[in-house]
């Protein structure tokens, strides 16, 4: 082989690696980014019947999954949000945006009802209050 076709196999060889890095590197960091952004959707505010505080549900879409995460925000003074818990659904199902869920307040606890998408199987959740 003479040195003018090697350097150029070594050239080529060298813009395919370069084209083959590049073309990683894109992917990874779109897997990072579609990983790490979550869709929330508008919050759903529920009134305690008995005025005493507030359910905040904070419903989230991502790429391979769905949920919630559940805080209760207290009346008073300082009216923090808590983080009471959370819930997750398939890929698609957003059951409180979509109105499929039910909630019932106990006296130190509040339980939701909602469809998880799963085979259109509901799943009832009770959280302490704070």
């Amino acid at each position: 082989m003479t040195k003018t076709k090697r350097i150029v196999l070594w050239s080529v060889l060298g813009v395919v690696a370069t084209a083959i890095v590049v073309v990683i590197t894109y992917f990874i960091c779109l897997l990072i980014a579609f990983s790490n952004s979550r869709d929330y959707r508008p919050d759903i505010v529920i009134e305690n019947p008995n005025g005493e505080g507030t359910l905040i549900i904070e419903e989230w879409l991502w790429g391979f999954g769905a949920g919630a995460e559940i805080y209760y925000k207290e009346d008073g003074f300082l009216k923090q949000k808590k983080k009471i818990g959370g819930t997750s659904a398939d890929e698609t199902c957003t059951p409180f945006s979509d109105g499929r869920y039910t909630v019932t307040w106990g006296e130190d606890t509040v339980t939701l009802e909602y469809d998880n998408g799963l085979a259109k199987e509901w799943v009832s959740k009770t959280f302490e209050l704070p």
